[in-house]
């Protein structure tokens, strides 16, 4: 694998584990300085010139008021949080066939992306974590899945999985905007909608 690819599959995975529930385990190392200079040192071997999310390295919480933020930033079941689950923010289906009332609309679980993200940890031989049967397509699963892509399948692959289920960034940052979520997670969206779209044109070259 090409060093720029390790950078890209790296940035992913990083991105993948700090918009899942920060853990006692993980949480110390994923915001310090050496993983920030370690992440400005990524984006300029790719030539990317993104700034860095303020919650690597930059202004700090500690783990409880982490998990605090995450809940009311993205994890609040009823509609106070903006959840970063694709199925959400895309029509339930686009079968023509299915005669369900909520067929053509927006705001369920499940449906067409979390059929054919299951799909794919199925072909993959993967199990999806129990905490996520509800939502195999979470987007830190999808930004895990996205990070494996680039490490072991083609550049059509990753191409194909960008625009199939990394495109929804604008529409979840649209509902964090609404619901005035923490500015910490906020600008965490904001450099990963940035991320998926330099990616996008980076591989598309």
């Amino acid at each position: 694998m090409e060093r720029t690819d390790r950078a890209r599959a790296s940035i992913y995975n990083l991105l993948a584990e700090l918009l899942m529930p920060p853990t006692a385990e993980n949480w110390e190392e994923l915001t310090s300085p050496g993983t920030a200079e370690w992440l400005q040192s990524e984006l300029a071997e790719l030539g990317c010139n993104l700034p860095l999310p303020a919650m690597v390295g930059g202004e700090q919480l500690d783990l409880a008021a982490a998990g605090d933020a995450y809940y009311h930033s993205l994890a609040h079941p009823l509609g106070q949080s903006a959840l970063p689950i694709e199925s959400i923010y895309k029509p339930w289906t686009t079968d023509p066939s299915c005669e369900l009332s909520i067929a053509s609309e927006k705001g369920y679980l499940g449906g067409d992306a979390s059929a054919h993200l299951a799909d794919i940890y199925k072909a993959l031989d993967l199990a999806i974590p129990p905490e996520y049967s509800h939502a195999p397509d979470h987007l830190g699963l999808e930004l895990s899945l996205m990070a494996l892509l680039v490490e072991n399948g083609s550049r059509e692959q990753q191409s194909l999985f960008l625009s199939q289920h990394l495109d929804w960034l604008p529409d979840l940052l649209e509902a964090a905007d609404a619901r005035g979520i923490h500015s910490l997670y906020r600008d965490l969206l904001v450099f990963a909608r940035d991320f998926i779209a330099w990616d996008r044109v980076n591989l598309a070259e």
